[in-house]
C-alpha cells in the first residue's frame, strides 16, 4: 500500500517524530470496490480521516547533515477508535 497527503514532524532535540496521513490517500489496492470496502465499511474513513503515529527515536542519532538511517520508534499509534502503543 502507498501512502499520500503525509503531514510529518521531527524533534531534532527531543528526538520525537509524528506522522499524520490522509486514510483516503491510500493507494495499492486491487481495484476501485476493494479500495471503497476499506474506506466505508473498515476504516469508516469519513468519519476518522487521519492516522497518526507519535513517537520517540530509540535510537541515538547525530542530526547533522543531510543522511538516511533505519531507527526504531517508539509510540502510539492512534486511528478509528483504537490507541495502542506499538514499536515500529
Amino acid at each position: 500500500m502507498y501512502f499520500f497527503a503525509l503531514i510529518e514532524n521531527l524533534n531534532t532535540e527531543k528526538q520525537s517524530y509524528g506522522v499524520q496521513v490522509s486514510v483516503i490517500s491510500f493507494q495499492g489496492f486491487n481495484s476501485e470496490l476493494q479500495r471503497e470496502h476499506f474506506n466505508e465499511n473498515y476504516m469508516e474513513s469519513t468519519k476518522f480521516p487521519k492516522i497518526k503515529f507519535i513517537g520517540k527515536i530509540q535510537d541515538q542519532i547525530g542530526f547533522k547533515g543531510s543522511f538516511e538511517k533505519e531507527v526504531t520508534l517508539k509510540g502510539n499509534l492512534t486511528f478509528i477508535w483504537c490507541h495502542q502503543g506499538k514499536n515500529h
